[in-house]
Formats: C-alpha cells, sequence, structure tokens
C-alpha cells in the first residue's frame, strides 16, 4: 500500500506498530523507520501521537513525552486528539504536560465534563485540593449532579482522609446507578476506612448476582490473597485462569498459592510466568522461591537474587532470598537477610514465619 501511496498515514502507523510488536525487530531498524515516520508526517499530530505511544512502548518516556508535547502543539484546539494524548501523558506520568493539555482544551471549552474531569484528577494528584474543589463545584453547577461528579467527590473526600463520607457518597451512587467500577471504588473507600468485613461482603454479595463480573472476582482474589486467605484466593484465581490462562499475574499468583498448599502443579505454573516476564521481579520471585522449596534451591537462588535487585524494598522477596541462602547451607547470610526483612514496623505476608526462621538461626549458633 505504500509503495502505492506514499503518504497513506493509516498505512506508515500500521506498519510501524507490527514492526515494533515484534520480538525479534532490530531496535535500530525500528528507531530508523520511526524516525523517517516522523521526518514525511512532521506536521501530522497524528504521527506525533503514535511516535509518543512507541517511544513509551520501548520505555523511551523521554522521547514519548516529546512527542507528546509535539502533538498538543500540532492539533490546535482538536477536543478528541487532546483528550487521548492527555491520558497517554498521564500514563508516563508527564503530569505537567498533562495539565497543559486540558487547560488548552478548557480554554475553549471552559464546561467540558471530560476535560474538567481529568483537571480535577490531576489537581488532586497534586494536593491542589482547593483548585478541585472549585473545578468540581463548577462542572456540578453546569451539569447538575450526575454520577462522574459524585466519584470526583469520592476522590476529594478521600484525598482528605475522609473515607467514611467517600464511602457513603458511593454507597448511595451504587443504590441509583450499580456498576463493577463503582463497586470497586466503594470497596477501595471501606478498605481505606477498616471495614474490611463490609467491603468483602460487599463483593461476595456482587458477585453472587453477577458470578462473570471478572473485574470484582479479580479484585476479590487479590483481596483474599494480600490477607492471606489462600484456599478462598485460589478458588478465584483457578476461575480467573481458565478465562485467561495466559496471564502472567494470574499465572504467578495461582503457582504461589498451589504451592503454599503442596499442590504439584505450582512449578509448571512459575515456569510458565517466568518464561513469558523472565524480568519482572515478582514473576522471578516466585519461581525462585518454589525451586527453593521443592529443592533446588541452587537454581532458585540466582532468580532471587536477580529479583531482589530490581526491587529492594520487597521485604517478601528478600525473605525468600534468605530461605535460599539457609537452604544451601549459608546461615551467615541468611541472618542477614533476614534481620533486614524484618526491619521496621511493616509486615508482610511471610512476616511471622521470617521472624520464627530467624529465631531458629539464631538458637542453632
Amino acid at each position: 500500500v505504500i509503495r502505492r501511496d506514499p503518504k497513506n498515514i493509516d498505512a506508515h502507523i500500521i506498519r510501524l506498530q507490527a514492526m515494533f510488536l515484534q520480538d525479534t525487530v532490530d531496535p535500530k531498524e525500528a528507531q530508523t523507520a520511526l524516525y523517517e515516520f516522523l521526518r514525511e508526517f512532521k506536521t501530522s499530530p497524528r504521527a506525533t501521537l503514535i511516535a509518543g505511544t512507541l517511544y513509551a512502548q520501548i520505555g523511551d518516556l523521554k522521547s514519548a513525552k516529546l512527542e507528546f508535547r509535539n502533538t498538543v502543539e500540532q492539533a490546535g484546539f482538536q477536543r478528541k486528539i487532546l483528550l487521548e494524548v492527555t491520558r497517554r501523558q498521564i500514563a508516563v506520568k508527564d503530569l505537567d504536560g498533562a495539565q497543559w493539555t486540558l487547560q488548552k482544551i478548557l480554554t475553549s471549552r471552559p464546561n467540558d465534563l471530560e476535560a474538567g474531569s481529568l483537571y480535577a484528577r490531576l489537581l488532586l494528584t497534586n494536593s491542589r485540593f482547593e483548585e478541585a474543589r472549585q473545578e468540581i463545584d463548577a462542572l456540578r453547577e453546569h451539569h447538575g449532579d450526575i454520577l462522574t461528579l459524585k466519584r470526583l467527590d469520592a476522590l476529594w473526600w478521600t484525598n482528605q482522609r475522609e473515607f467514611a463520607k467517600a464511602a457513603s457518597i458511593l454507597e448511595q451512587a451504587m443504590a441509583n446507578e450499580p456498576s463493577s467500577t463503582l463497586m470497586s471504588e466503594l470497596f477501595q473507600a471501606r478498605m481505606r476506612n477498616g471495614d474490611w468485613a463490609k467491603g468483602i461482603s460487599e463483593l461476595e454479595a456482587w458477585l453472587k448476582a453477577k458470578p462473570d463480573d471478572y473485574l470484582i472476582v479479580d479484585l476479590l482474589a487479590q483481596t483474599r490473597l494480600h490477607r492471606g486467605e489462600f484456599k478462598e484466593a485460589g478458588v478465584l484465581y483457578e476461575k480467573l485462569h481458565a478465562r485467561a490462562p495466559t496471564s502472567i499475574a494470574i499465572l504467578n499468583n495461582l503457582a504461589m498459592i498451589y504451592q503454599r498448599a503442596n499442590d504439584p502443579r505450582a512449578i509448571k505454573l512459575a515456569e510458565r510466568a517466568y518464561e513469558l516476564a523472565p524480568n519482572v521481579p515478582a514473576i522471578a520471585d516466585t519461581y525462585g522461591w518454589i525451586l527453593t522449596e521443592q529443592g533446588q534451591a541452587e537454581k532458585g537462588l540466582p532468580l532471587l537474587r536477580n529479583a531482589f535487585a530490581r526491587e529492594s524494598r520487597d521485604r517478601g522477596i528478600r525473605y525468600h532470598l534468605a530461605l535460599a541462602l539457609k537452604a544451601l547451607g549459608r546461615i551467615d547470610e541468611a541472618r542477614k537477610e533476614l534481620e533486614g526483612a524484618l526491619e521496621g514496623d511493616e509486615k508482610f505476608v511471610d512476616y511471622e514465619a521470617a521472624k520464627a526462621l530467624l529465631k531458629e538461626i539464631n538458637q542453632r549458633s
């Protein structure tokens, strides 16, 4: 298509997207193709938008931010493109750029609900609470007390650490316009208010009526896992795995749950997750820990060291590293890692097990 019509921007975009999705693509070849694309379509906001997206995809956030800002300059006051680039600026953590983009929209459309809502959220993110309150109130004056603004009210109160007020607003909204998104936000408010029991009860009641709402299945599964309720979490993760068998997070979490139950399926799931994402610390940690637990500490130790090097603040990984060192007879090193994992008051899933292991090592010394 490009040979026949060199100015066909859609064909160029699809070609670039396909090139960047290939596992075997030569990075220099991809970069060259991107440079040529930008040179050919340098005045098109669609071109700079897709370029920024592809830069973000390969981890070049500096170039991504630059191209997104170029998009804003080239787009004029085209609302659709400006809203799209705002979301992508937020995704690459260019919050100042996103705020600038939204202000551009609101200059010509001061009552734009979508732009105004995003702007209020950014103000809250930057702790500019009074300005956010004013923006929410101005939108309500024009649009009425609609669901979007009720959700913003709840978020505003959450940022004030008034979690009970946030939950009350969301509970009322749920009574009128129930949805998975609202259910999730209500649960987060309950959790932050310390009302775990009520929050979990509401999730379970929702799933009883809507058993295939996988957003809520996933939320409840993560909650059960976080609370150490492994049997209940396992049932939910098996349901998620049946629907998404190649999900890295689901493979990883289900492998961890199976290992705690001495289920032989654990090692294969962990290995599969590691094959798909060897550079993700949580994935390497689970696989290394399961190898250690199954008598292969020598193979598991390098994975755990790599995971800890990438995520040194994770106390759970450090505990698993200590387990591998102890299994290999490197007791002094294991003690050092356990002491590091137990520093401070922050607890993790295996906190008590780590304390018990350190006590055991000290008693034998």
